[in-house]
C-alpha cells in the first residue's frame, strides 16, 4: 500500500432536491421581489444604443435581444416615491439594513419612479443584487443626507438615471457629485450612467432642460456648490452607459444593465493569479464534470493531496470558471490555521456570511450554534458555491455550515485536503505534470532565492539551502539529497533558519548532534537511512510530527536512538516501516493511541532468520489501516478499530486471532499464508465490502458469503475448480446481495 502519495481525490456526494420558500433579506418587502417581470417580456426584440466618450455622445451599439413591455413600464401598483428623493423632502430619512448596498440608484422620481426605474431595480433584484432605491429603504428620524453618503459609500456600482428634470433635483445632483468624487478618491467604485429620454450632449454641457435648472440653481446656492454639480454632469456625461430614447427600449437596456452590474460584481470575486497557467484546463474540466453543475440538488467535491501540488490552484481556477453561475459565493482559505485559533469557527462564519452577502459582517456571534443559525436563516436559500480550503479532520461541515440539504438547489461545495479520506465515492488521480506544475508555481515566489518560497522541492536546491545555513520563515517544506561522500549528516545548525518548517524529506540521511527543539512545527518526517555512524540525534521535538516515513531504510535497526523520540510523538498517525530490513524486533510504538496507519510489509527472505518475531498491537486503539505484507511474523493481535488489514504472502505465520470483533473492517486481505489453518469471525465482519482470499477450500467455505451483506468484491486467486455450494451463492432470495466475483486463474466452476 502506498500511504504516502501525491492525488488528487474527487468526491461526489449528490444531495436530494429540495424545495425552499422564496425569503427575503433583511426586512424586504414580498412586492420587492421580481413578480411583475413578465409585464416587460410580450413584446418585439428591440434595440439600444450605447453611449461614449464622442463629439455627439451617442454610438450605436449591437442590438440587444430582449423582449420589451410595449408601453416599457412594468406594473407597480404599490410602487413607492423615488428613494433618491427626486421630491426634495427634508423629512425622510434613510436607515441602513443588515447588507451592504452593492448597486446605488440615483433617478428623479416623477420622471422614471414607475416606468423604467421600477423595471430596472426588479431586474437587479431578480439577480438577488443588493440594490438602493425607493422609500421601502428610508425611515423618518434620522438625517437623511449623511445615511444617503454611506450608501453610495457602501455600493461600488452607481447607476445614475438622468431624465429631462434630473438636474432640477438638488438631492439627484448632490448624489451625483459625491459618485464622481468616489471614482476619483476610491479604487473600486463604477458609475454606469443612463440617459433617458435625455440627449447626453445636453447632461454634458447643461443645455436644454439641464440649463433652465441651473439658472435656478445659480439663485438659490453659492457657486462653488453649483460648480461642482456641472463638474460631475460635465465628467459622468460623458462615461460609456446607455441612451434610452423610448418607453419600448426600456426592457432591453434594464436587461443590459443588470447583465453589465452582475459581470461587475462576479469579477471583484475572481482571483487573477490563475489566468495565465498552462495545463490546468484538464484538471478543471474534470473537477467541474465532478460537480454535475446541471444536476438539481446540492453536491460535494473533494480534492486531496500533498501540501503544494496544486489543490488550491485547481480550485481557484474552478471558482473563476463557474462562480457567475451562482447567486452567492466564499472561498474560505487556510481553514485548518484559522481552526487553530481563538474562536476559529465563529470567524469562519463571519467570513462565509460576509463573502456570501457581499458585506463586512461586524455584528457579534457569540456561539458556533448562533453563527450556524444566521448561515442556514440568511445564506442557504441562495444557489451557493463554497470552497472550503485546507480542511482537515478537525472541521465538521454541519456544525459550521449546518445541513448541506437545507441550501437552495444547485449549490456546490469544493473541499481541498490533505487528508487520505474526505468522502467514498469517485477518486481520480492528479497526474505527474499537474504535480509538477503546482510546484513550478511555488518555485514563481522567488526564483533566485530558494529559501524564501514556501516550499522547496528541487532536492539540490534543498541541499543547498541546508549546507548554507540559508532559510527563512516562509520556508515550510524542504526536499534534500544527501551523500555520505560530501556531507557527512545533516547537523542542528543547518535547521537554525527554519523555524516554520512542517515538511523534511530526505535520501542518504542521518541526524545527528543536539537539535535543541529547533523543528517544533514539524509535521512529515521522511527520511531514507543506508548508513549508520552510531552518532544519534538528541532534543529532536517530535510532539507535532504526524507522518513518519522511514521507508527502505535498511540501516535502521531496533537499537537505533530515534525510537525513544518517536515514543514522545503523541500525534503521529502514519508510520510506515516498510523495508526497514536491519530491524530485529518492533520498536514500543507511541501509547497515545493516535497511530491510524502502520505499514510494515517487508522482504521475506531479509527475514529469514527471525521467524519468531510476534506483534502485539492491540493497545493501538485509533489503528485503522495495517500492512503486514510479506511480514515474518508467527502470531499477531489485532484492535478492533482496524478497517483495512492485509496479511498476504506471510509464510511463517501461524494463527490469526478471531476477526469477529474488527466491526469496521471494509477490506480483508488474506492470501498465501501456508500455516494458518484456521480463520474464525469472517461471517461477522458486518461492515467488509472487499475480501481477498486464494486457494484454499477450508477458508472459502469459512467466509460465509452469504452472510456479508455489504461485501462488494469477491476474490479469489489460482483456484482449483469451485462449486456454487463453495462460494454460497443463494440463487433463490432476493435479499441476499450477490458481490462482484473477480476469479483469478479458475479451472472451473462447477454447477448452474
Amino acid at each position: 500500500m502506498n500511504f504516502i502519495r501525491g492525488t488528487v481525490m474527487a468526491i461526489v456526494l449528490l444531495l436530494q432536491p429540495i424545495v425552499l420558500l422564496f425569503k427575503l433579506l433583511f426586512g424586504r418587502r414580498a412586492q420587492d421581489a421580481p413578480q411583475q417581470l413578465q409585464a416587460i417580456n410580450h413584446s418585439a426584440i428591440v434595440p439600444a444604443t450605447v453611449v461614449a466618450d464622442s463629439e455627439d455622445g451617442i454610438k450605436n451599439s449591437n442590438n440587444i435581444s430582449q423582449q420589451s413591455d410595449a408601453t416599457g413600464s412594468a406594473s407597480s401598483p404599490s410602487a413607492p416615491p423615488a428613494g433618491s428623493n427626486s421630491g426634495d423632502d427634508d423629512s425622510i430619512s434613510l436607515p441602513l439594513p443588515f447588507a451592504e448596498y452593492e448597486v446605488f440608484l440615483s433617478f428623479r422620481g416623477p420622471d422614471t419612479r414607475h416606468q423604467f426605474t421600477d423595471i430596472l431595480y426588479r431586474f437587479l433584484v431578480r439577480l438577488k443584487i443588493r440594490t438602493f432605491r425607493d422609500d421601502d429603504e428610508l425611515r423618518t428620524g434620522e438625517g437623511i443626507w449623511p445615511n444617503l453618503v454611506k450608501a453610495i459609500g457602501q455600493s461600488k456600482i452607481h447607476v445614475p438615471v438622468m431624465s429631462e428634470t434630473y438636474a432640477h433635483s438638488k438631492w439627484c445632483l448632490m448624489e451625483l457629485s459625491e459618485m464622481a468624487k468616489r471614482r476619483k478618491q476610491e479604487k473600486g467604485h463604477i458609475i454606469l450612467p443612463i440617459f433617458y429620454m435625455t440627449n447626453p450632449r445636453d447632461v454634458r454641457h447643461q443645455t436644454g432642460p439641464y440649463q433652465s435648472a441651473f439658472q435656478q440653481h445659480d439663485k438659490d446656492f453659492d457657486s462653488g456648490t453649483v460648480q461642482e454639480w456641472r463638474a460631475a454632469l460635465n465628467e459622468i456625461g460623458a462615461l460609456k452607459g446607455w441612451h434610452v430614447k423610448s418607453k419600448d427600449e426600456q426592457g432591453a437596456v434594464s436587461e443590459c444593465v443588470s447583465d453589465v452590474v452582475w459581470s461587475h460584481l462576479s469579477k471583484n470575486d475572481n482571483f487573477s493569479d490563475t489566468d495565465e497557467l498552462v495545463g490546468i484546463d484538464d484538471s478543471v474540466e474534470a473537477v467541474v464534470e465532478k460537480l454535475s453543475l446541471d444536476v438539481g440538488g446540492a453536491a460535494m467535491v473533494g480534492l486531496h493531496g500533498l501540501g503544494g501540488i496544486g489543490k488550491t490552484t485547481i480550485a481557484r481556477a474552478v471558482y473563476n470558471k463557474i462562480s457567475a453561475r451562482f447567486d452567492r459565493r466564499s472561498f474560505l482559505e487556510n481553514i485548518r490555521e484559522t481552526q487553530q485559533q481563538k474562536d476559529g469557527g465563529i470567524s469562519l462564519q463571519k467570513k462565509l456570511i460576509s463573502n456570501s452577502m457581499r458585506i463586512d459582517y461586524v455584528a457579534p456571534i457569540n456561539s458556533v450554534e448562533e453563527g450556524r443559525r444566521i448561515i442556514q436563516d440568511r445564506v442557504s436559500q441562495f444557489k451557493v458555491l463554497i470552497i472550503l480550503d485546507d480542511v482537515d479532520e478537525s472541521f465538521k461541515f454541519e456544525e459550521i455550515l449546518g445541513n448541506s440539504g437545507n441550501f437552495a438547489c444547485g449549490s456546490r461545495f469544493i473541499i481541498t485536503s490533505r487528508n487520505l479520506k474526505i468522502g467514498d465515492d469517485n477518486e481520480f488521480q492528479m497526474h505527474d505534470q499537474m504535480r509538477d506544475m503546482g510546484r513550478a508555481i511555488v518555485c514563481e515566489e522567488n526564483i533566485e532565492e530558494p529559501w524564501m518560497r514556501s516550499r522547496v522541492w528541487d532536492d539540490k536546491e534543498g541541499t543547498e539551502l541546508l549546507l548554507n545555513k540559508k532559510g527563512s520563515k516562509q520556508v515550510k517544506a524542504v526536499r534534500a539529497d544527501y551523500h555520505r561522500s560530501f556531507l557527512g549528516g545533516m547537523k542542528p545548525g543547518q535547521f537554525q533558519n527554519l523555524p516554520e518548517l512542517r515538511y523534511f524529506e530526505a535520501e542518504f540521511a542521518e541526524f545527528s548532534g543536539d537539535f535543541n527543539n529547533l523543528v517544533p512545527n514539524l509535521k512529515w518526517l521522511r527520511l531514507h537511512f543506508h548508513y549508520n555512524d552510531g552518532q544519534e540525534p538528541t532534543n529532536f521535538d517530535m510532539s507535532n510530527l504526524v507522518i513518519l516515513d522511514l521507508k527502505g531504510s535498511i540501516f535502521l535497526t531496533d537499537d537505533w536512538g530515534g525510537w525513544s523520540q518517536i515514543k514522545m510523538a503523541k500525534k503521529l498517525k502514519v508510520l510506515d516501516l516498510s523495508h526497514c530490513t536491519s530491524l530485529i524486533k518492533l520498536p514500543d510504538f507511541p501509547k497515545s493511541g493516535s497511530l491510524e496507519m502502520l505499514n510494515l510489509s517487508a522482504e521475506i527472505r531479509s527475514f529469514a532468520s527471525f521467524t519468531s518475531m510476534e506483534l502485539d498491537i492491540g493497545n493501538l486503539w485509533n489503528l485503522k489501516v495495517l500492512n503486514l505484507k510479506e511480514c515474518a511474523l508467527k502470531r499477531l493481535r489485532l484492535p478492533s478499530s482496524l478497517t483495512t488489514l492485509n496479511i498476504s504472502n506471510c509464510p511463517y505465520l501461524e494463527w490469526i486471532p478471531t476477526l469477529e470483533n474488527l466491526n469496521n473492517l471494509t477490506e480483508l486481505t488474506i492470501t498465501k499464508c501456508s500455516k494458518v489453518l484456521e480463520v474464525r469471525g469472517i461471517q461477522g465482519l458486518t461492515s467488509l465490502q472487499s475480501l481477498v482470499i486464494d486457494d484454499r477450500d477450508d477458508l472459502i467455505h469459512l467466509c460465509g458469503l452469504a452472510d456479508l451483506m455489504r461485501l462488494k468484491t469477491f476474490e479469489i486467486k489460482e483456484s482449483a475448480p469451485l462449486s456454487r455450494e463453495a462460494l454460497l451463492l443463494n440463487d433463490d432470495s432476493d435479499d441476499v446481495f450477490t458481490p462482484k466475483i473477480i476469479l483469478y486463474h479458475i479451472d472451473e466452476l462447477q454447477g448452474n
